[in-house]
């Protein structure tokens, strides 16, 4: 049996290098110390999983920088790299796909937005809107434009400092009540002024559960680096 081919070994060698020499060893001596964690617990009436703050937490951040590391060593070879690599890969176009989509089943909306322009259709999101997609991802990390906390949408702003004046109406701030930690990411161009939030310059908002977001930065970073779809709860989903 051959061993499995790594989605991101088809990338030039200059960014594969940084993956298969910094990354994946990060990325692996992570998942060997937390092997033994529990990451989901059936509620008390069993009939469906809670996610421990603590654990979904550290996940949450340790993937979502390894995802930065990873876009910021593509993109060092190529501005629209990293797009085409996913585009190209039913497997890491499937993961951003659920990104976006959310969590529909338990009423949990995924979306993504361009201010004023309302909404992006999904197939659009993952297609040529791809690469703002992916940017909104990375620099939203990268610049703490999030919360990771069960707070509704105006909450959210107010804890994160954003300003609410002018709104986008089609957005309905106000009509979004806290819902098992769905988070909200925003970039634009800069200067980032938060107390100015929806007037700022190319406003994207990516909105998605945590325990989506997590899940799926997992297996894409694990499809880019080992060629595997086994995911973090050691199920094998290819």
């Amino acid at each position: 049996m051959t061993d499995p081919i790594p989605a991101g070994a088809s990338l030039p060698p200059r960014a594969w290098q940084v993956l298969s020499n910094i990354v994946r060893p990060t990325f692996d001596a992570y998942m060997a110390v937390t092997a033994e964690t529990v990451r989901s617990v059936l509620a008390d009436d069993g009939s469906y999983y809670i996610y421990p703050d603590a654990i979904t937490t550290t996940d949450l951040v340790f993937f979502w920088a390894l995802f930065v590391r990873v876009y910021e060593a593509i993109r060092d070879v190529g501005k629209d790299e990293l797009s085409r690599l996913m585009r190209a890969d039913s497997n890491l176009s499937g993961d951003v796909r659920a990104i976006v989509r959310g969590d529909p089943d338990r009423g949990q909306e995924g979306s993504f937005w361009r201010i004023p322009d309302g909404q992006v259709p999904v197939d659009e999101a993952v297609g040529s809107g791809l690469g703002e997609l992916l940017k909104t991802l990375r620099n939203g990390f990268a610049h703490s434009h999030w919360v990771y906390a069960n707070l509704s949408a105006l909450e959210c702003w107010q804890a994160l400092g954003w300003g609410t004046k002018g709104a986008d109406v089609a957005f309905d701030l106000a009509g979004r009540p806290a819902r098992n930690y769905t988070m909200y990411i925003a970039d634009a161009k800069p200067p980032w002024d938060s107390a100015k939030f929806w007037a700022l310059k190319d406003l994207r908002i990516l909105v998605t559960p945590s325990h989506i977001l997590r899940y799926h930065l997992h297996l894409m970073l694990n499809w880019m680096l080992h060629g595997t779809r086994k995911d973090i709860f050691g199920n094998d989903c290819a």
